[in-house]
């Protein structure tokens, strides 16, 4: 078998990148590059294609565990091969085979006449030729690498069959049913992965810490942990994973939604042994091979900030919408049977932070407004999922029973069916606040921002303005209408409600089905699917600043400062009680006149970074994440952040989060974080809390990957026993990127 990072997307018709195609194929396992196979796949026998049918004619080769791998890589093969023939000819297709079969006999022979004869077909092929040739191999790895990826999970859930079928019970005759509605057991796969579920699964994890390991070369003898211990150390975990845009490394979702369905169809086809419903999967991969052929692989516009950020949300739409409920539920089972107490229903273990449309480190597209617009599209698909969960919820919970809290916030003596009562208020809410949502962004449809990728404006807060903005919070702004949902508390507490008074009143169990899920996801997503990050590098902040010291005719300006200066006077003004500017800062045509005339090159970035934080002061605290500093070098890169939220009138500013990357920062960085826990405004603002990003990409790229590599360690073991000593919580941002493949 063959194992592939990542898939080009586009295809070129340079004979290198065909010649590496068809090298990458030959390096298949030999039975798996049967890819094009003449015959129709109408001629297969049930026994040919289907896993299950092959088992039963061949017991010795059922016994390796790749044999319903290779049967699936045949049936794509042949399907992607009917496909050519059908469309692009029978020529086309025979060009495809004589280089297969060239390949293959360089491969097995390794002689120059061998390679001599592969070279020499690839440059007999014109230049349409050799695009549909590189298509045909980039889908066909592409195809096999999903039907890999099936593979795997087929081998885990049959690991966990046999697991479970290991420490069951033995069955009680008495008790065990038969006859009509009884379920046969569950079979496993022959040949499932041994230590499938070691410690790269919860449960194994779980299971290693609980009853010990096997011993390894650094551990002479197993560790058992205590159950209660474990239980309480994961309650007290948050895996945060956050979402960020490598344009360079994505994917058509185009492309994306077919593989998802082909991997659904090799499912559909393993979970049935009846005939027309194998043959019904089959006729479903087919069409999707098909349309994988006649797609095209690459977007012929390139993706602005806000088609990344989209990307993004269907993601979490399509994908961690459905999977983040089903494995809590998954894990809370596991907790229960090896620590004795399933997760509490209150804790989710889950967040899920971006950086989609807020990351303007370098990115002169990502303007205030576009960060406007993709955390106002997450709040309107947030609104537009839950209003669907909670519409579920209300046609489930007819139950007429309910405790005193639930009456009491009900308020009426007499309700036959209280739950679907508050359901009803809280669906109108979601209602409203996604119609609202809905509106904003079709007003902001109209502007540039969004059809052309975002040329900047000087009024970036005005269309949102005039849009009329969904309110902040009912907290932080006296004109929040009580009929929008402005955070997730407010989907949060009727739903809390209703969970207590069903367990309440003895239906724990309806409880903690549908309802459950969604106060999970309540709690996973928030009101915008996502947390956001900002991101900007250092120096644009001490441009805005040394721009608003000069305006206000500061004897020394910010940009002439000395490290020690800049601290003084940043902790001088966060200790102050009066703004630094006016609100309306850059929204003054005389101001912007003189940043133009002062500042030619810079005025623009100067205005966007001002806005930015006019932008932040809008959003409700929770939307925001954080505000991460790329190159942080010094202290006073870290307290102008917090002086510009000030100056904006931020009333809970986000968390500042210094990115330390390069090798000289990390080994730089105790000294920068020790001056500034010794600076009084800095440890007032903090609050006990700090949050550091370590950078893996720009150290590797200036020192190599094992000097980088230490630096890390080193910075990382100088800062954990730094804020251990000032009495500080830290918490440790790893930036190491994994393509998604979000595009």
């Amino acid at each position: 078998m063959f194992r592939l990072a990542g898939l080009a997307t586009s295809v070129s018709c340079k004979r290198g990148l065909t010649f590496t195609t068809i090298a990458a194929a030959a390096r298949s396992d030999k039975s798996s590059m049967r890819l094009f196979a003449h015959s129709s796949t109408a001629t297969q026998t049930q026994a040919q294609t289907h896993p299950q049918a092959h088992h039963t004619q061949n017991d010795d080769n059922f016994q390796d565990k790749s044999a319903p791998l290779r049967a699936d890589i045949k049936l794509l093969g042949r399907a992607l091969g009917d496909t050519i023939r059908a469309r692009d000819g029978q020529a086309t297709l025979d060009r495809v085979e004589e280089l297969r079969a060239l390949s293959k006999a360089w491969r097995r022979n390794g002689t120059g006449e061998s390679f001599d004869a592969l070279v020499a077909a690839v440059h007999r092929l014109d230049a349409t030729q050799m695009h549909s040739v590189a298509r045909a191999f980039s889908h066909f790895l592409a195809l096999a690498n999903t039907a890999e990826q099936h593979h795997r999970e087929r081998r885990r859930r049959s690991a966990r069959i046999q697991e479970a079928a290991a420490h069951a019970p033995p069955p009680n005759p008495l008790s065990t049913p038969t006859g009509f509605g009884a379920s046969a057991p569950a079979k496993a796969l022959e040949g499932a992965q041994p230590g499938m579920l070691n410690s790269t699964t919860a449960a194994g994890v779980l299971r290693e810490l609980t009853q010990g390991s096997a011993p390894g070369f650094d551990q002479p003898a197993p560790v058992v942990v205590d159950a209660n211990a474990v239980f309480e150390t994961l309650c007290d975990s948050t895996v945060e994973l956050v979402f960020t845009a490598h344009p360079t490394q994505v994917h058509r979702r185009t492309t994306q939604r077919i593989f998802v369905s082909v991997a659904a169809a090799l499912a559909q086809r393993d979970r049935t042994e009846l005939p027309e419903e194998i043959a019904a999967a089959e006729d479903d991969l087919r069409r999707q091979v098909a349309l994988l052929w006649t797609s095209d692989e690459v977007r012929r516009e390139k993706p602005t900030p806000v088609d990344e950020a989209i990307a993004g949300l269907h993601v979490a739409e399509q994908v961690l919408w459905e999977a983040v409920p089903r494995y809590l539920r998954s894990l809370s089972l596991r907790m229960e049977q090896l620590l004795g107490r399933p997760l509490p229903h209150h804790l989710s273990l889950f967040k899920f932070g971006s950086w989609l449309g807020s990351d303007r480190d370098g990115n002169a597209f990502v303007t205030p407004d576009v960060t406007r617009d993709v955390i106002l599209r997450g709040r309107w698909m947030a609104a537009e999922l839950f209003y669907h969960d909670v519409d579920a919820l209300y046609y489930e919970l007819s139950v007429t029973s309910c405790n005193e809290a639930l009456q009491r916030h009900i308020g009426k003596q007499t309700v036959a069916e209280p739950y679907r009562e508050v359901l009803r208020v809280l669906r109108e809410k979601l209602r409203l606040t996604r119609d609202l949502a809905r509106q904003q962004l079709q007003s902001l449809g109209q502007s540039s921002i969004l059809t052309h990728g975002g040329a900047y404006s000087p009024h970036p807060a005005e269309t949102a303005t005039q849009a009329g903005s969904l309110p902040a919070s009912s907290s932080s702004r006296s004109d929040a209408s009580p009929s929008l949902v402005t955070c997730s508390n407010d989907i949060l507490e009727p739903l809390e409600l209703c969970y207590s008074s069903l367990v309440d009143v003895g239906l724990a169990n309806v409880a903690q089905g549908r309802l459950l899920d969604t106060l999970r996801r309540v709690r996973v997503f928030g009101s915008a699917l996502f947390h956001w990050d900002i991101r900007q590098e250092s120096t644009q902040h001490a441009k805005a600043l040394d721009a608003i010291t000069r305006y206000l005719r500061l004897p020394v300006s910010y940009g002439k400062m000395t490290e020690a200066e800049r601290v003084a006077f940043l902790t001088a003004e966060l200790e102050s009680s009066r703004p630094l500017i006016p609100f309306a800062f850059t929204r003054d045509p005389a101001i912007l006149a003189w940043l133009r005339e002062q500042f030619p090159e810079d005025a623009n970035m100067i205005v966007d970074v001002i806005d930015t934080f006019q932008m932040i002061s809008e959003q409700h605290p929770e939307v925001l994440n954080a505000y991460v500093i790329s190159m942080t070098r010094d202290p006073s890169d870290v307290l102008a952040v917090y002086l510009l939220q000030k100056a904006a009138n931020v009333r809970v500013p986000c968390r500042v989060v210094p990115l330390f990357e390069t090798v000289n920062d990390l080994d730089n960085c105790v000294g920068v974080m020790r001056r500034l826990l010794d600076n009084r405004a800095y440890r007032r603002i903090v609050n006990g809390f700090q949050e550091i990003m370590i950078g893996y990409s720009d150290s590797a790229k200036s020192a190599g990957r094992v000097a980088a590599n230490w630096a890390i360690f080193k910075a990382q073991q100088g800062l954990v026993t730094l804020f251990e000593d000032a009495n500080v919580r830290l918490r440790l941002f790893h930036g190491r990127y994994v393509s998604m493949g979000l595009v």
